[in-house]
């Protein structure tokens, strides 16, 4: 398995050395919050990029892996300056360790993100702002992604009925007519989240995997907030394919933690695929 001394991704000294830090604002009303498995070097350029476009804001960090030297550095200038670490245990799960960073915030809105986005020109959180300032019954709207030149849309409408679920696809024509933004309930992990909206959901703390569309089932069924994609806005996804294999061993767990997520939302079908589980929990 994994080395216990070493992350798969490592940051180099002198690059953590020459990183500016800026401190938080005194008027900041914006939080960063994500968490890092492994995978510092990606959490490294995150980290650059937000201090590009938003050097008054306050990162959240939870991290999950293990803890180098370099990386140590890295943290306790973040710290020194004003930012959070939170350490979670290693393989904590992606939904505790942005659960413990979530818990930390005092600012009233959250953008929520992975390690290997990468924000840039086009993730402009003011209109982000602007759209939940503007509709106090939504509480995330997210965006879109770009990966490797290509725009990656998520998102759908959930229709959850006796033991199925059905996706259904948003056309474009709405997207024009509700411009600049159109309600959806799902879409990209990534976005901005009003504070409050934690008083009524957490990440699923079961699920280290695969989290993604139960927060928004939750989100959907638990609660009264909306949930809206920005048309002009997208965030750079940064991932590439890892060839170490421990880590794709880590990253293949995936069909546990969706059996666990079919189970607690009592699925059959999603839309005509048949669910046939073949893991058990616990196994």
């Amino acid at each position: 398995m994994i080395s216990l001394l070493e992350t798969i991704l490592p940051i180099n000294k002198s690059d953590v050395e020459q990183l500016d830090v800026p401190a938080p604002s005194k008027n900041n009303d914006l939080a960063f919050v994500f968490d890092n498995f492994l995978r510092d070097r990606l959490a490294f350029n995150l980290i650059k990029s937000i201090f590009r476009f938003y050097p008054g804001s306050k990162i959240y960090i939870a991290d999950q892996s293990v803890y180098n030297k370099n990386t140590m550095l890295l943290y306790g200038k973040l710290t020194a300056a004003g930012h959070s670490v939170n350490y979670c245990g290693f393989d904590c799960g992606i939904s505790v360790a942005r659960n413990t960073a979530i818990a930390q915030v005092k600012e009233p809105y959250i953008f929520v993100c992975d390690c290997d986005n990468l924000i840039e020109e086009r993730t402009n959180i003011e209109t982000l702002k602007t759209i939940l300032k503007n509709n106090s019954e939504i509480g995330f709207v997210g965006m879109y992604e770009i990966f490797s030149g290509k725009i990656n849309n998520y998102e759908h409408f959930l229709n959850r009925k006796d033991k199925l679920l059905k996706y259904e696809t948003i056309s474009k024509d709405a997207k024009i007519r509700l411009n600049p933004f159109f309600l959806c309930d799902y879409t990209m992990n990534s976005g901005l989240a009003k504070k409050e909206i934690f008083e009524s959901v957490k990440y699923e703390e079961q699920m280290k995997l695969c989290e993604h569309l139960d927060f928004f089932m939750q989100l959907k069924y638990n609660t009264s907030w909306k949930v809206a994609c920005a048309t002009n806005v997208c965030v750079n996804n940064s991932c590439f394919a890892l060839e170490n294999e421990d880590y794709k061993k880590l990253r293949g767990r995936n069909k546990l933690f969706w059996d666990f997520y079919i189970t607690k939302w009592g699925l059959e079908q999603i839309n005509d695929y048949s669910l046939v589980r073949k893991i058990t929990i616990g196994k």
